[in-house]
């Protein structure tokens, strides 16, 4: 009986044992663990805190489904694959580090990271990742905007979507307008493709890693354009459409430069062509301005070698020049005149011109400051005159036609008749004057007759006829009273 009492008292003494630990089990789970069913709701609620916490499934204690952690480096909650080895492949972390960063991230079940969620200077930041963790794409948020950028394995950037919001770039600057960009890049990372916007312009520039803008294509408050480059940008095409203009420029290099090879504009104000040759020089120029129009070929030193004018309601015309700088060959004409020059390519001082106008045509022969030849009409025909080289010496000579006859004339180089031939109706007449253009000869035939006077002063000497009687001779004195006869 002692024995069983003793046996009891052991076991009594072994279970206080066991309850005390358990009391202290209790009150160190107390600490963590609290159970609330005071509400005046009647709802119980259970409080837990801890430094680690680990979620097993019911059907397999093996496992880990979830764990949450607290250290140094900062909290982290894990949600594992099932099945996995080791019972403990994270796929999805959720954490803040020590700097009180959070950071959400999505693992493969190769353990790489598929997907990272993170806050960086303030603003967030979205990773997508490929096999092995290859990049793949991330998005960011940016003061005042955003970007997208899709990535290649080796993590360069192949494409990227940009705003940026506008505002003022610095005290007493202008503002900046929004602006969003699209970016393309080669696998080198060299930009071959990129579209911009600011909401009031938009352009396109297109290319290749060693020339990213062979192809530029814009679009402006004031218009459109559009710029073409080969390689090395040895040749280039430019076009632009505004409001007040449109031009399409084919120019070597890549800025014109006024050297272009090829430039057609066109306006409110007209169209015009311009053609230059290899060495910049321009060669022609095809206007139509005004209500008018042009063609002009430009020789060396912009001279121009052929020019064709049209001025609408004024005249039109045409010159071509030699490879001097005279004139050489221009026409003219306009509602009342018709106008034809040729210029000696080696002195503009000579030259053949004829004209017409209001029905009345001339021909002019010039050499130096004098005329040599004119030829025209006058009211009963045409007439020809040749002048004299030497102003002081030299005559003039005129060949004309009348109603009934021609006429020659030869007189000194002030206009002075010395000599005139001429016809009449009744037959041919010569008088001679003096230098004061006073007649003293008359040689004429009268139908069947011919006669020849003499005189001095203006008085008759001698006349000489012949009729068909025969010949008489006369002699005068100064008064006109007749001295002698014969026969």
């Amino acid at each position: 009986m002692n024995e069983e009492i003793e046996q009891l008292k052991d076991t009594l003494a072994s279970m206080r044992t066991e309850l005390d630990e358990l009391k202290s089990r209790l009150a160190r789970i107390s600490r963590y663990v609290t159970v609330d069913n005071e509400d005046d709701d009647g709802v119980e609620r259970v409080y837990m805190e801890c430094t680690d916490f680990t979620l097993r499934p019911a059907h397999d204690r093996r496992q880990i489904a979830a764990h949450v952690g607290a250290g140094q480096q900062g909290v982290y909650f894990d949600l594992h694959y099932p099945g996995m080895e080791h019972n403990m492949h994270t796929a999805i972390r959720l954490s803040v580090d020590e700097e009180g960063v959070p950071h959400v991230q999505v693992f493969g079940r190769d353990w790489k990271t598929r997907l990272e969620l993170m806050v960086q200077n303030d603003h967030g930041l979205a990773a997508v990742l490929g096999a092995e963790g290859a990049p793949g794409a991330v998005m960011r948020a940016l003061p005042g905007g955003g970007s997208v950028a899709v990535l290649q394995p080796d993590g360069r950037t192949r494409g990227v979507l940009f705003h940026q919001d506008g505002g003022e770039e610095g005290q007493g600057a202008q503002e900046k307008a929004s602006s969003t960009d699209l970016l393309f890049a080669s696998a080198q990372g060299s930009t071959v493709l990129k579209l911009h916007t600011d909401g009031t312009s938009s352009f396109m520039a297109a290319g290749t890693p060693a020339q990213p803008d062979g192809a530029v294509l814009g679009m402006g408050p004031d218009g459109g354009s559009l710029m073409l480059h080969s390689k090395e940008n040895k040749n280039s095409i430019s076009m632009m459409c505004g409001e007040l203009i449109s031009c399409l420029k084919m120019h070597p290099g890549k800025v014109p430069d006024g050297n272009d090879g090829l430039s057609l504009l066109a306006g409110d104000f007209g169209s015009s062509i311009e053609l230059h040759d290899e060495k910049g020089a321009q060669r022609v120029d095809i206007s139509a301005l005004g209500g008018g129009a042009g063609l002009v070929f430009l020789k060396d030193g912009e001279d121009e070698a052929l020019a064709l004018r049209h001025a609408p309601g004024s005249h039109s015309s045409l010159s071509m020049r030699g490879g001097s700088k005279a004139e050489g060959v221009f026409l003219f004409a306009n509602d009342e005149t018709a106008f034809v020059k040729v210029t000696s390519p080696d002195d503009e001082t000579c030259h053949i011109s004829a004209s017409v106008a209001k029905g009345s045509p001339s021909l002019m022969v010039t050499d130096g400051s004098r005329p040599l030849v004119m030829a025209g009409r006058t009211e009963h025909g045409g007439v020809i005159c040749a002048y004299g080289l030497k102003e002081a010496e030299g005559g003039i000579a005129s060949l004309s036609g009348g109603p009934l006859g021609g006429e020659l004339a030869i007189c000194s180089n002030d206009g002075t008749r010395l000599m005139t031939l001429h016809s009449t109706d009744h037959g041919g007449r010569m008088l001679i004057n003096n230098d004061l253009g006073m007649q003293r000869v008359t040689l004429a035939a009268y139908d069947e007759a011919g006669s020849m006077v003499l005189n001095n002063t203006g008085s008759n000497g001698l006349i000489a006829t012949v009729t068909p009687e025969g010949g008489r001779l006369t002699l005068l004195d100064p008064e006109g009273k007749m001295l002698a006869q014969l026969p």
